[in-house]
């Protein structure tokens, strides 16, 4: 694991909480809860365990979000303070969830606006286990 996902990595257990979409329905768990704790251990431990930075080329754009969080399943993630990663600030990071997903933009928000450049994981492995534990909490 280089460098850049370990950071994203220590940055999420700083994570206050975790709003979960699935299909124009949302879910939220703060950091004391069970369903947050399992989320974000699911997260660490699995969906991210082997992963590798490569050069993203995606940019986070609040429409292109918005729709997101409408259609399947999309991860919201917020924290209790900015922080910067390779000059990337963000006090949010969100992804979509699909089982059959073998890579991952972090899309970056600051302030409630997604912008900017996206991180990009290569995850050497997919979401499956993730997107089930999600969709059994709906």
């Amino acid at each position: 694991m280089l460098d850049i996902e370990k950071r994203i990595i220590e940055t999420l257990e700083n994570a206050q909480s975790v709003e979960i979409y699935n299909n124009c329905k949302s879910l939220i768990f703060l950091k004391d809860e069970e369903e947050f704790k399992n989320i974000l251990n699911i997260i660490i431990n699995d969906t991210f365990r082997d992963s590798f930075s490569v050069p993203a080329l995606g940019v986070s754009m609040n429409k292109f979000i918005d729709q997101l969080k409408k259609e399947g399943v999309f991860i919201e993630i917020q924290f209790d303070k900015e922080y910067n990663i390779e000059g990337y600030n963000f006090d949010r990071i969100g992804f979509k969830a699909e089982p059959n997903y073998t890579g991952i933009d972090l899309s970056r928000s600051v302030n409630g606006e997604y912008m900017g450049r996206n991180f990009y994981l290569n995850l050497n492995g997919n979401m499956q286990s993730l997107y089930n534990y999600i969709n059994s909490l709906f």
